[in-house]
């Protein structure tokens, strides 16, 4: 492993501070990348988390920032895409802000994936920890490894991936509890 992915996984551990499990590739491809610029703008979450998503010119893709406590920084590379009809966030870790070159090296750029639920505000749901890792485990549903103190990695490709969420999407017990966001700006 690259120390980039090594980074990027242990971020997502800290800034989400969830037990979700990452997927190496992206849910999305060209075919069912989707843009919103509903999107756009400043969120904040019930834990004192601000979440900016802004434009990455040239792309459909967007910048998040995500700011907890008024002081630890991260930024990704975030992603809206359909199936089934409904929308998925995809977040990928692309700097954690203040960390030393050290820190950076040992961290995995890894995939998190959300449905997204536009009601008054945003309800950002992670795939429940609990039902993928039994899918994964019971079923064999999707290629995985197993690392440090048992943290599971989805290790499937892309297409991978989308047949396994579109196969599932209408299933209430895939979602973990939402990350409710309100918009401020």
């Amino acid at each position: 492993m690259n120390a980039r992915a090594v980074f990027i996984f242990c971020c997502m551990a800290v800034v989400f501070s969830g037990c979700y499990i990452p997927f190496l590739q992206p849910l999305y491809d060209e075919h069912n990348l989707v843009y919103s610029p509903t999107l756009l703008g400043v969120w904040h979450d019930d834990e004192d988390g601000q979440w900016t998503f802004s434009e990455r010119s040239g792309t459909k893709l967007y910048k998040l920032t995500y700011v907890q406590d008024g002081g630890k920084e991260a930024e990704f590379e975030a992603a809206l895409c359909e199936i089934e009809g409904r929308q998925f966030l995809n977040t990928i870790v692309v700097d954690l802000k203040g960390e030393g070159d050290l820190t950076k090296f040992h961290l995995l750029p890894v995939y998190h994936i959300f449905w997204v639920e536009w009601n008054d505000g945003l309800k950002l749901h992670p795939l429940s920890p609990d039902w993928l890792g039994e899918m994964l485990e019971k079923e064999h549903a999707l290629p995985f490894v197993i690392g440090r103190d048992d943290i599971k990695l989805v290790s499937a490709s892309t297409d991978q991936i989308q047949a396994f969420i579109s196969e599932h999407v209408g299933d209430d017990k895939m979602y973990g509890d939402p990350i409710e966001l309100k918009r401020t700006d």
